[in-house]
This record gives structure tokens, C-alpha cells and sequence, in this order.
């Protein structure tokens, strides 16, 4: 591993206290175009946005409808998913980024 790198994983308590850690969730309140653009009402309500550690894998909920979120699995935009099925799916017909 790089020194800088090791440097700063140790002053935040190494990689064991890293690797306890799965995601990450804050609450956020988005704005500029971005959901325009993709032809979501933008508006002021706070969103929950999680970012996994370890895989690529990122969701923002709500995104267009009150159930529904948008994610990012393993390479892969996925817009309007429902919120029960989170988890990434083996679906040839996804939007390749």
C-alpha cells in the first residue's frame, strides 16, 4: 500500500476499524439540474443517499416517486428502481454508464 495512504488509514485507526464499516448513509438536499435533466421534480425534501465501502455501489431514495430510488451497482445507472429491490440484479436490458 502507499505510505501516504497507510499514513492516513493508521491516523483514522488502520484498516481494521475501516473494514468494520459497510456503508455509509447521510441525509441530503440535492439541487441544481441533475434530476431535471432526467425528468425528476426537483424539490427541497432531504434524500437519503448510502454509499457502500467496499463494492460499487451507491442509491439515493427517494428518487422520482416516494418507494423508489436510484442506484448505481457494479458500473451500472439504474433509475427508478423499487425500493424493495435494492440490491443489484442480473438484467442484461441495464444502462451501461
Amino acid at each position: 500500500m502507499n505510505e501516504l495512504l497507510t499514513r492516513i488509514l493508521d491516523v483514522q485507526g488502520g484498516m481494521d476499524r475501516w473494514n468494520r464499516y459497510e456503508k455509509i448513509e447521510a441525509a441530503i438536499v440535492s439541487g441544481g439540474g441533475f434530476f431535471a435533466l432526467k425528468g425528476v421534480v426537483q424539490d427541497s425534501n432531504p434524500r437519503r443517499m448510502t454509499v457502500w465501502l467496499h463494492e460499487e455501489r451507491s442509491s439515493v431514495l427517494p428518487y422520482g416517486a416516494p418507494a423508489s430510488l436510484v442506484g448505481f451497482f457494479h458500473g451500472t445507472f439504474q433509475p427508478h428502481l423499487d425500493q424493495m429491490q435494492h440490491a443489484p440484479i442480473n438484467n442484461p436490458a441495464r444502462h451501461r454508464l
